[in-house]
């Protein structure tokens, strides 16, 4: 099997009520999901997670490119998430 660094890919790391919630680092992108808990696609993270997770990845080390997806957008709470992300920067 080719290494990640041959085939330029990258694995994530997720935020989802039955997956670990693990930053995951194998190259110089990190790529992050939110899919909402407890509610998938629809609840808003509190502050804490948010922090926590973005501690996190700023723990995995220094990236070339940083990626964070917020897939709760059945309401506002993706935008009111990056917001606060953006804030932590």
């Amino acid at each position: 099997m080719p290494s990640s660094k041959k085939t330029r890919s990258v694995f994530f790391g997720i935020r989802h009520p039955s997956l670990p919630n693990d930053v995951v680092k194998n190259n110089s992108i990190l790529y992050y999901r939110f899919h909402c808990v407890p509610q998938l696609y629809i609840s808003e993270y509190n502050k804490e997670i948010v922090e926590e997770i973005t501690g996190e990845i700023k723990a995995a080390g220094k990236n070339r490119e940083t990626y964070i997806y917020f897939n709760n957008t059945f309401g506002m709470g993706a935008i009111a998430n990056a917001r606060q992300i953006q804030a932590l920067q």
